[in-house]
């Protein structure tokens, strides 16, 4: 297991808000995906009561899940901005949206985990921050790379808050490839589209 002093697991939790953060605010599909995997790097630091093994798999499925995303929008032509009629994109109304939820989160996180409970200060926090930015990323957009990069932001908050009170390996090495799964599937519905572009010409 990875032991992180107090100060340290606390700078590593808003590293991975921080990322959340700009994958919400990203216009470019590459820089998103960058961002996404500096979560999957920084919530592996933060699951301090788990093997090391562990900590190393989550890495790679993040590896994996990136490399997958990068592939497949590469592959579609996809890499460019991105933003959706209908739905706020302003970046002045994500960037107060992304404020006001990461200070919610934590409070409530800091709430319900309770920062003497934890293994380390960060825990809350880096829970907090990547459950309450990955929801607000799903409810901001449509797509399904920012959709599934939101969901994949919310299972690894929710890993971090559940190695304060479940360690059986079994059942994290099950969370920890769901991500796997998940970017499979945006692979797929990414490239749904372009199959049946080819299809009608």
């Amino acid at each position: 297991m990875i032991a992180l002093g107090g100060t340290a697991s606390v700078l590593v939790a808003l590293a991975a808000g921080a990322a959340c953060a700009a994958a919400i605010l990203a216009a470019r599909r590459g820089v998103m995906i960058a961002a996404l995997f500096i979560q999957f790097v920084c919530a592996a630091l933060l699951f301090s009561s788990l093997p090391i093994a562990l900590v190393i798999a989550y890495c790679i499925v993040g590896a994996c899940v990136c490399g997958i995303l990068a592939v497949t929008s590469a592959s579609t032509g996809a890499a460019g901005e991105t933003r959706q009629a209908g739905i706020p994109s302003g970046m002045w109304f994500r960037l107060v949206a992304v404020v006001l939820v990461a200070l919610a989160s934590m409070s409530l996180a800091r709430a319900a985990i309770g920062a003497g409970d934890a293994a380390v200060p960060g825990v809350p926090i880096g829970a907090g921050l990547l459950m309450g930015l990955g929801l607000l990323q799903i409810g901001l957009s449509e797509e399904p790379l920012r959709v599934g990069s939101g969901l994949m932001s919310v299972i690894g908050g929710f890993e971090i808050g559940y190695t304060t009170v479940e360690t059986a390996i079994a059942l994290h090495g099950l969370i920890i490839g769901i991500p796997l799964l998940i970017a499979l599937v945006v692979a797929y519905l990414q490239v749904l589209p372009a199959a049946g572009s080819e299809t009608v010409r």
